[in-house]
């Protein structure tokens, strides 16, 4: 396999060496990037609460559904983030960089978007608000645009609080800030590497907060390049025992889901499930399917941006419009996300073909 080795300018860079992504290992990226995106919209579309202006209703679920609901969005899919902090740095530490290169480029390809895509969501929100047939959607004691003060908005961007108007969008936020201290985590990595890596693994395992997925799984991808560790070593890797260690550890983390040490399985499991992921789900022998799959990456920002809210909205239709019984229930959480995957890929393709500056512009000038 054909190697380009290019020196990484930070640090002490003349002593090291990295490799550059081969095409077998950015193929392997892509392809996971969409398994990752639809485990992110599955995440969203767990949620035993729907909220409407009138009030907040409680679907109440059998056990049955509520434990396979669990097992997707709680369970094998809450890889999924983590495994896209691992990608982030890794696709950053890979190549020489500046610091002001790298964040005059970030600027266009996460805070435009960023900003872009929670302004348009705000307008979409405000407008709602003052359409009584479509406010009940819309409008809840949290979300009402025309009673912000400077707190709310600068809540609804996320510089306050946790997350920002559109949620998700937290990990782009995220993402950013750990752009911004990017050269500065490295060269504490190149200097204490088996000591950093101990301590984001302890500070993962133990410290249950939301952040320290972002922390934790950038430090890991930036120790994987300060080692020099190509992703095709990951082929070496056992499948079979793979799948089975993953199986027990996801029935395991379930079936410890109310016990008070869970986080700590929770998240030995999301390890696991981004090795996992990495290693069983990135080539496939039907050719076909591979191009499908490589043909559907390039627009999984996309569907990122924009799947939550059309994802919420859809959920708020169907409860007021479906029976409560469990099997339209199971079926709403299968086929919802598919829905809203598909209409926004469908979407995406058409503005890219139609309207290619637009689409630019709130893609993050991404070449695709």
């Amino acid at each position: 396999m054909n190697r380009r080795i290019c020196s990484n300018c930070i640090g002490n860079a003349a002593e090291k060496k990295y490799y550059e992504l081969t095409d077998s290992d950015s193929r392997r990226i892509n392809i996971l990037k969409v398994w990752l995106t639809i485990m992110v919209v599955f995440i969203h579309s767990y949620s035993a609460d729907i909220r409407f202006s009138t009030g907040t209703v409680s679907v109440q679920m059998p056990c049955w559904l509520d434990v396979s609901e669990y097992i997707i969005s709680q369970s094998i899919s809450r890889c999924a983030v983590p495994a896209f902090f691992l990608i982030s740095s890794i696709l950053l530490y890979r190549r020489p960089f500046s610091w002001k290169d790298n964040l005059k480029k970030k600027i266009k390809t996460l805070l435009a978007p960023y900003m872009l895509v929670n302004t348009i969501w705000i307008m979409i929100y405000f407008t709602c608000q003052h359409i009584p047939k479509l406010s009940i959607y819309f409008a809840n004691q949290d979300h009402m645009v025309a009673d912000w003060g400077l707190t709310g908005w600068m809540q609804a961007y996320g510089i306050l609080g946790e997350y920002p108007i559109v949620y998700p969008l937290w990990f782009i936020r995220d993402l950013f800030v750990l752009n911004i201290f990017a050269v500065v985590i490295k060269k504490v990595m190149e200097k204490f590497m088996w000591q950093s890596l101990a301590v984001l693994l302890l500070i993962w395992l133990f410290v249950n907060m939301s952040i320290t997925q972002s922390i934790c799984f950038w430090g890991f991808g930036c120790f994987i390049v300060c080692r020099n560790i190509r992703l095709d070593s990951l082929d070496k890797i056992n499948k079979k025992l793979l799948c089975f260690i993953y199986i027990v550890m996801v029935i395991g983390e379930v079936l410890t889901r109310t016990w008070k040490g869970n986080s700590i399985i929770h998240n030995m499991c999301v390890i696991a499930g981004v090795i996992f992921w990495f290693v069983c789900f990135t080539d496939f022998k039907w050719e076909r399917l591979n191009r499908i799959l490589l043909y559907a990456s390039s627009y999984c920002f996309c569907i990122y941006l924009f799947h939550e809210m059309n994802l919420s909205f859809l959920q708020k239709i169907c409860a007021r419009l479906l029976p409560k019984s469990a099997v339209f229930q199971f079926l709403e959480y299968i086929f919802i996300p598919i829905v809203i995957i598909t209409g926004i890929l469908l979407i995406s393709i058409f503005l890219k073909k139609r309207f290619p500056k637009f689409y630019s512009v709130i893609t993050g000038n991404r070449v695709q």
